[in-house]
């Protein structure tokens, strides 16, 4: 850390004030829970986890217009084979919420797969036909700004954008988490 506020400081003296910040780190390594380990959850969670505490603690005296983190909806609906990656993005989800708690600025979006960009662009053919089976849909480049842009505008701790078929998705699932009990109730939209 005294490092990064020594090349911050020197940065400072040339460029002009820093107005904002995007945080969209992140690195896989799939594993059902029986395979995890901690060096998987070191490796998934530094980036995120990290990188997203030093730009916390490196900005909070700064008047930032925005600070936001790209969160996964793996942390809110779960994924298989991602419980490192859900726990990295959870931690940012609170890192949000807590800024915001302090009067800081954060929004933290869970988004879903990116289709032309981000990890879920470099997925085979047969994963993405099992994604849609699943009811998961991917965000085009665009829209993923334009929903950005609104978000932004909203002034929000916490939004997911995903791109899913509820019906479909909520028919595979055994056990729904709460946030998802209501809007199975609901009638298909």
């Amino acid at each position: 850390l005294p490092a990064l506020r020594a090349a911050i400081a020197r940065t400072d003296a040339a460029m002009p004030p820093l107005r904002g910040i995007v945080h969209c780190a992140g690195v896989l390594d799939d594993a059902l829970v029986p395979e995890q380990s901690w060096p998987r959850f070191v490796r998934v969670m530094a980036p995120k986890v990290r990188g997203a505490a030093n730009l916390d603690a490196l900005t909070r005296e700064r008047a930032l217009d925005f600070f936001v983190l790209f969160s996964s909806g793996a942390s809110i609906l779960g994924s298989p084979g991602q419980g490192n990656y859900s726990a990295a993005n959870a931690w940012m989800d609170a890192l949000a919420h807590r800024r915001r708690a302090e009067g800081l600025p954060c929004t933290a979006v869970n988004w879903g797969a990116w289709g032309e960009v981000g990890m879920a662009a470099a997925l085979d053919e047969g994963m993405r036909r099992r994604q849609a089976a699943r009811g998961l849909g991917v965000i085009p480049t665009h829209d993923g700004f334009l929903a950005l842009e609104l978000l932004l505008a909203r002034d929000v701790a916490q939004a997911a954008v995903l791109p899913i078929d509820w019906p479909t998705f909520l028919a595979q699932q055994s056990a729904l988490p709460p946030v998802l009990s209501a809007l199975a109730q609901e009638s298909p939209r």
